[in-house]
């Protein structure tokens, strides 16, 4: 059991990482148009419709209650906000020191917390955070962290190789400060959505269950009553600038437009699998399951790079940089793994 919701993690943790992918692809939408389809119709309309087909939605809405449904939407909308206000540090402060502190941050937060702050159902018996295995799980985050460095340093080591590092507005003292503060802050918000999973997971479930949704798709009710903050202030954000541009035409271009609304569907199957197999690791499922799923989300958006070619005719530094990386980040999830037997 253990080892198949290892399994569910890393096929989910791969799906959310080269979700990205129509960004490689699409020629009309901008990042507004992308966001608003992915979100709206792959994060939204479908789950929903999924939801509709294999359970009684008023059932389950009343057994969950909408004092549950309201928290739950708090760490939806966290995990948002700190999507937008991610854009706005790589855009002012630059790649590597966005990725890196957002990325460090997030883990610690993500795997650290359910050992502090103990979740819901079976991961209310995860081992406290100074015992034997909550120092296996520090020590192996400090070897995930070292390769999120490296990994973050070779893309922009790449980048630069190839021209595209990109050129950084020059901001004030007080200006860089305001954006390094804003990045700490994202890096606190970004786990909020899988941290929803271990502390209302649980509630979501046994409600979808007893509305007649099978055992193996009832987290569905947790990425369908639970997402609505989350899609809503991404969705609102992407409106506007959809509304400011006046670009409501590329909308229409169905080969961009489904594009996006796979990428969507990928990040909900990872949500799903992660929901599903945090639950078969045991109490532990909350914490590594975590540290797992960001680590291959990190691994997936790496292989995006290379099946489009960002790695092409690159040699050296950079190349030097992934493979290190890449290899912190496999003996990472691998001590972090076999800590939960």
């Amino acid at each position: 059991m253990v080892l198949l919701g290892i399994l569910l993690i890393f096929i989910g943790g791969f799906s959310a990482g080269t979700s990205p992918w129509p960004m490689k692809t699409i020629k009309q939408f901008r990042l507004p148009e992308m966001i608003f389809i992915s979100q709206f119709l792959g994060m939204f309309i479908i789950p929903w419709v999924i939801f509709f087909c294999i359970c009684s939605v008023p059932m389950a809405y009343n057994i969950i209650g909408i004092r549950n449904i309201l928290f739950a939407n708090v760490f939806s909308l966290l995990f948002g906000i700190c999507n937008i206000l991610s854009l706005y540090c790589l855009a002012n402060i630059g790649f590597v020191f966005t990725s890196v502190m957002c990325g460090t941050i997030s883990l610690i937060c993500g795997t650290l917390i359910p050992l502090i702050f103990k979740g819901s159902g079976v991961f209310k018996d995860a081992p406290d955070i100074f015992s034997i295995k909550g120092i296996i799980i520090i020590f192996a985050l400090v070897i995930l962290m070292i390769a999120i460095v490296f990994i973050t340093l070779a893309n922009h080591s790449k980048d630069k190789l190839l021209g595209k590092a990109g050129v950084y507005g020059h901001l004030t003292k007080k200006q860089n400060t305001f954006y390094i503060l804003l990045c700490v802050l994202c890096g606190f918000m970004s786990p909020t959505l899988l941290l929803l999973n271990t502390y209302y997971g649980n509630i979501f479930k046994e409600a979808g269950i007893s509305a007649g949704c099978p055992p193996e798709l009832c987290s569905f009710g947790l990425w369908t009553f639970g997402m609505f903050g989350c899609i809503f202030i991404n969705t609102l954000y992407a409106v506007y600038f959809i509304i400011k541009g006046k670009t409501f035409k590329t909308l229409f271009n169905i080969k961009e437009l489904l594009a996006c609304i796979c990428s969507g569907a990928q990040y909900i199957l990872y949500l799903v699998l992660f929901g599903f197999g945090s639950v078969m690791m045991g109490p532990l499922g909350g914490s590594v399951g975590n540290a797992i799923g960001q680590c291959v989300c990190t691994g997936g958006q790496q292989f995006v790079g290379f099946i489009f070619g960002e790695w092409k005719g690159v040699k050296g530094k950079p190349v030097k940089l992934l493979v290190l990386g890449l290899i912190f980040l496999f003996i990472g999830i691998i001590v972090i793994s076999l800590n939960i037997y």
